[in-house]
């Protein structure tokens, strides 16, 4: 790929992999522990947040290039985009249901 291409995907997948994994892991995680646990859920789920951005600081040692930085650091994300085909509707809803 072109420099000019590594411009205009890395920067849409980061936008892709930052919004649609984090957010949709935190609600279905609050949702699974229902009302009495959600505000101490929301905290550990921040609380991982830095960690994920500990990793990119170990990430960001090893690897000095940023496009490879960004590759490495994605490898993760492409494995939590399969998350909607194990789970593909929300607890809540499921319970609602009767399911």
């Amino acid at each position: 790929m072109d420099v000019g291409g590594k411009f205009v995907i890395d920067p849409i997948l980061s936008g892709l992999f930052v919004n649609g994994c984090y957010y949709p892991a935190a609600t279905l995680t609050v949702e699974l522990v229902g009302a009495k646990y959600a505000a101490l859920t929301a905290v550990l789920i921040n609380c991982l947040f830095v960690c994920g951005q500990l990793y990119m600081i170990a990430i960001g040692y090893f690897f000095r290039d940023y496009i490879t930085m960004l590759r490495v650091a994605f490898f993760s994300a492409y494995l939590i985009l399969f998350i909607g085909f194990i789970v593909p509707e929300s607890p809540r809803w499921l319970i609602a249901k009767k399911r």
